[in-house]
Order: C-alpha cells, then structure tokens, then sequence
C-alpha cells in the first residue's frame, strides 16, 4: 500500500466533552437514579454484565505429512460454539454466582420419560 501511496482512511469523530461536564453528569444521573428508587420503594438494584464465551473452535487447517490426501471435516457452516456469561451483583455489595446462557438448536431426539 505504501509503495502506491494509498492509506487507509477511517470516521474516528465520536466526540468529545470536557472531564468536568462528564463528572456532572454522571452525578446528576446517580441523583436521578437515586431519586426514582426511593419513589418507589425500591430497596435492592441489580447489575448484570454479559459477556460471550466462544468454544470449541473448529481449525480451518490440518498438519499431514506431505503428499497425503485432503479431506474435509462436516462442521455443518458453524466454526464455534458461543454461550454467553452473566455476571451479577446488587447495590448491597453481593455477588451471585455465575450464570452461563447457551442457545443451541432443539434436540431432534424425543424426550423419554422414567
């Protein structure tokens, strides 16, 4: 690229504010906040934080000894598995255990009951 003088160019404008505006804000935020739970009744807020987990990474690549035939691997067009992690906590400082979300497509085999 550099030998044709080309470069890439990108939007990188997000804006800016002055650190003290930001401070105001986010305080007037935590009043407001603060303010409407009080109202009403609320005694315990929740934070939840998520956060994807990928697994089970199909390799696009094999090592064979040279000369040996290829072969192709059935991954049925998926590459992973992603689940996603919950992490939760309340404004009393507790911290819940960790809870895992996977989506999978439905089972094909029909449930058996014993």
């Amino acid at each position: 690229m550099k030998c044709h003088r080309f470069s890439f160019h990108g939007n990188t404008h997000a804006g800016k504010k002055d650190p003290a505006d930001a401070l105001n804000q986010a305080a007037a935020f935590s009043h407001e906040v603060a303010r409407r739970a009080d109202v009403k009744g609320i005694k315990t807020i929740y934070n939840a934080d998520q956060t994807a987990v990928f697994f089970e990474l199909l390799r696009r690549t094999t090592i064979t000894k040279t000369g040996s035939k290829s072969f192709w691997v059935k991954c049925g067009n998926m590459e992973k598995e992603r689940m996603t992690e919950m992490v939760l906590d309340d404004s009393h400082g507790l911290k819940y255990p960790l809870f895992l979300v996977m989506k999978t497509a439905p089972s094909k085999i029909l449930a058996v009951d014993t």
